[in-house]
């Protein structure tokens, strides 16, 4: 039996469970007590009973009979033909272990490190959360083709193919099969055809241990899709005369200071500007969580929250001058939500609600858990990792965090059917949310990605040309949520796809679109390669600063037909790591940091503003490096190139482990242990439980997997006694 046969939709009239409806209402689909051997793979993976799980499946609804549009007619735009290219999460893939889901990396990742110890290892805690492809890059390319190719490999004859005028069937089987491949536990999708709400259907359950499953009311986080809600309240105050989007951010808000930018010292906040923050080339590090945990996304929750976290950048040095390039950073939109409140002079989870969604017809849509929790509809979030254990926590209720700076970034909750709701208001000019040149702002090509043509950032919107259509949209990734928003104005068409796991459902994306739009063109082939002859513009010093504000050097270097690059003290002090990049397209390049010989993150070199064809910054939303010197000569092809994967440099040998330089005291630890105790650990590493290990021992060392050089206690949650809560150097401070 198919997927989808395991959910026979409702349709106006029928009901199999003997019970007709009138034609006038949506009815809920009744699902067999039985499912395909697929779906029911799904259920055991997540530890539920097959039968209940499957009982509990899915709740379709079926619009049928020609309802009542639900918003405005729709205007079409027109759409550019260019050739799009699949990078496959190309610029924002998560620094995972290769093959590893993003919960399964956050359990094996090291806990944040302060200090030089090691920065890289802070992208793989934090990366899983805030490097998601759907987040952080234009997807749909991506998403249609990883479509078609597990079509041309998975589809059967079992599997239904789909029709283009019925083809829900097709989108049912895809999402219940990516739901299985990512163990994901509930999802809901709407979706929008010919400018009326055709198709909504919810499937799994909102929490792994309980039985109800989710629908089209049922609230999730949908993280970074708030972020064009948030450049659509700070564009009414632009409209309103309250906000120059050009002028310095410090116009509004005075008390905002910056220590300058890396290599640029005379920058300061009156160089950033509403503009900037809005299109991510603000230049912000992106430092506002530590890392991808339960604790870490516990942040301030007071009135005064954002307003404090905005007072207190005096210390942050961005990464390079305002204006230079885009890279994805959510210190922008924060910073953006604080300009809405001061020009507004209310509380932004207040402004987002009365002046943007409720004006749009978003009745459930909040800021507030507090209010998700009241709705009673929503789902909990699953697969979020403790700090404090490295085990994955129970389901967590839409309270079981918050972080109001965050907040305009990415914490909002809403629902699939409002979320095509929003992105039918804006097809259709803005309603009473947006003017229609406002909505043309946040739809326009503000800024280029810097990857490939045909890419380009809005105000809080990413902008593609797929297949001869121009699609806009935005993903999401907090922990334990995903979203993801597509919509087409030429086509009237938009999907929303909501879950409650971190990994977003990217492919049943691509798969609801080549499934809806009528004329995709055929796909085409663009090589976007360069000879690697052109690759000695590359090479150089490169030195500037990790998210957390440390500094990370390294060399690149072209080695006959290859790219080499050695980040400096990359496994510990005095110990580099040396890896080849893969060239994905044009100036972008893959890097491997876990040394498993595939690659796991991205570095785009950027050219220098005023002098074209010369390379000034090498970036990677984790960390962006500078060029400090001329290129190096061309080693000599007789120089025997480096091994196509990862290599590690080899320590001095030595029969003890690698000499840990000035080993450093946690914070928490300080208060807890006697002050001799503590001194005499620093003066004698050597002598401490764990000295020079591995953080992973059945690991290769890596930039993924650094040395243990933090001091902590055995149960950082007790007191220091000398025989039952010992010292112990950990990967971080705990």
């Amino acid at each position: 039996m198919s997927p989808t046969e395991a959910v026979p939709p409702h349709r106006d009239g029928e009901s199999s469970t003997g019970n007709n409806l009138p034609s006038s209402e949506v009815a809920a689909s009744a699902v067999p007590d039985h499912c395909s051997s697929a779906v029911a793979l799904l259920f055991l993976r997540l530890g539920e009973p097959t039968r209940r799980r499957c009982n509990s499946l899915g709740r379709r609804h079926h619009f049928r009979s020609s309802p009542e549009p639900v918003l405005p007619s729709v205007q079409r735009s027109g759409a550019r033909l260019v050739g799009a290219l699949v990078l496959a999460g190309l610029a924002s893939m998560a620094v995972l272990p290769h093959g590893s889901s993003s919960h399964e990396a956050a359990a094996a990742a090291p806990e944040p490190v302060s200090g030089w110890t090691h920065v890289l290892a802070q992208t793989a805690a934090v990366g899983p959360q805030l490097n998601a492809s759907s987040e952080a890059m234009p997807g749909a390319s991506s998403a249609i083709a990883a479509y078609e190719a597990w079509r041309a490999e998975e589809a059967t004859a079992s599997r239904p193919t789909g029709v283009k005028d019925e083809p829900w069937d097709t989108i049912d089987a895809c999402v219940l099969d990516e739901m299985q491949a990512l163990g994901t536990t509930g999802a809901s999708i709407a979706v929008l055809r010919q400018g009326e709400l055709a198709y909504t259907m919810g499937y799994g359950l909102k929490r792994a241990d309980g039985d109800e499953p989710p629908d089209a009311e049922t609230l999730f986080r949908i993280g970074s899709t708030t972020k064009m809600m948030t450049a659509a309240a700070l564009l009414q105050q632009v409209e309103a005369g309250k906000v120059d989007l050009d002028a310095p951010v410090t116009d509004l808000l005075p008390n905002v200071a910056i220590a300058g930018a890396w290599d640029e010292s005379n920058i300061d906040a009156s160089d950033i500007t509403g503009r900037h923050l809005l299109t991510h080339t603000g230049a912000f590090l992106d430092n506002l969580i530590a890392a991808a945990t339960l604790e870490a996304m516990q942040g301030p929750t007071g009135p005064l929250a954002l307003a404090t976290w905005t007072d207190s950048l005096a210390d942050h040095t961005l990464h390079a001058p305002p204006g230079e390039f885009w890279n994805y950073s959510n210190p922008n939109f924060s910073l953006a939500g604080r300009m809405v409140e001061v020009a507004t002079g209310r509380l932004f989870s207040d402004v987002i609600v009365d002046d943007v969604w409720r004006p749009a017809g978003m009745t459930l849509s909040t800021m507030v858990p507090a209010d998700a929790i009241a709705h009673g509809n929503y789902s909990h979030g699953h697969g979020i990792v403790s700090a404090m254990t490295g085990a994955v926590v129970p389901p967590v209720a839409p309270d079981g965090y918050e972080h109001l700076p965050l907040g305009p970034a990415g914490m909002a909750f809403s629902t699939p059917t409002e979320m095509v709701r929003w992105a039918k208001l804006l097809m259709s000019g803005g309603g009473d949310v947006l003017s229609r040149e406002s909505v043309d702002a946040m739809q326009g090509e503000q800024v280029g990605l810097g990857v490939i043509p045909g890419q380009w950032y809005g105000f809080g919107v990413f902008v593609e040309d797929v297949r001869g259509i121009r699609v806009y949209e935005h993903g999401g990734n907090v922990p334990g949520w995903s979203s993801q928003l597509y919509w087409i104005p030429e086509q009237e068409f938009a999907v929303s796809i909501l879950a409650n796991g971190f990994d977003s459902l990217s492919r049943s994306a691509g798969c609801t679109i080549v499934n809806v739009i009528e004329d995709l063109e055929p796909p085409t082939n663009r090589d976007w390669s360069t000879a690697p002859a052109t690759w000695d513009r590359y090479a150089g010093d490169y030195r500037g600063l990790v998210r957390n504000g440390v500094e990370l050097a390294a060399r690149v270097d072209r080695v006959t037909d290859t790219l080499r690059i050695v980040l400096i003290d990359g496994l510990g002090p005095g110990r580099n790591y040396t890896t080849t990049l893969q060239q994905a397209a044009l100036d972008t390049f893959l890097i491997d940091l876990n040394s498993d010989g595939q690659p796991d993150t991205d570095l785009s070199f950027i050219d220098h503003p005023q002098r074209e064809g010369e390379i000034r910054w090498l970036r990677n939303r984790a960390f962006v490096l500078a060029r400090r010197s001329a290129p190096a000569p061309t080693p000599s092809a007789t120089t025997p190139p480096p091994a196509p994967t990862s290599t590690i440099a080899a320590p001095a040998a030595s029969a003890t482990p690698a000499l840990v330089i000035q080993p450093e005291a946690c914070p928490q630890v300080e208060a807890r242990v006697p002050a001799p105790a503590l001194a005499s650990a620093l003066a004698n590493p050597r002598a401490v439980r764990g000295y020079g290990d591995r953080c992973f021992p059945s690991q290769p060392a890596s930039p993924f997997n650094p040395l243990r050089d933090r001091l902590s206690l055995q149960n950082p949650n007790r007191p220091y006694h000398p025989i039952y809560n010992v010292l112990i150097f950990a990967c971080g401070c705990r």
